[in-house]
């Protein structure tokens, strides 16, 4: 299992290459194939599947990279604080499957 600081840095990373290239796989290579996503205060609705979040990042996807803030790590489960590059901020829970597969991310606008 990698550590928390090192998984999230790899799921950043990926987000923002997506944001710049329109290339989602490798992104989306990190999620579970059950993996749910939940947006809060912004965003599209839940998402339930891998195959959700590509549909919905193919048909609008997200145009602004982010910068991690601050990190904590418990376990399988990490909050992130971020900026995004563009200006505004939020936060991300991301709770991990044993083999680092995002199983959920609940993502906060502020």
């Amino acid at each position: 299992m990698t550590s928390g600081p090192q998984r999230v840095i790899e799921f950043v990373d990926r987000f923002n290459t997506g944001v710049r290239s329109g290339e989602w796989e490798a992104y989306l290579g990190q999620l579970a194939e059950n993996v749910r996503m939940e947006f809060k205060n912004g965003g599209p609705d839940t998402l339930d599947g891998r195959e959700a979040v590509a549909t919905s990042y193919a048909a609008s996807p997200p145009d602004d990279t982010i910068t991690v803030l601050n990190l904590a790590a418990e376990g399988l489960v990490d909050i992130v604080e971020f900026a995004w590059d563009g200006g505004g901020d939020g936060t991300m829970r991301i709770a991990w499957t044993p083999d680092d597969r995002v199983a959920t991310v609940v993502i906060e606008f502020a």
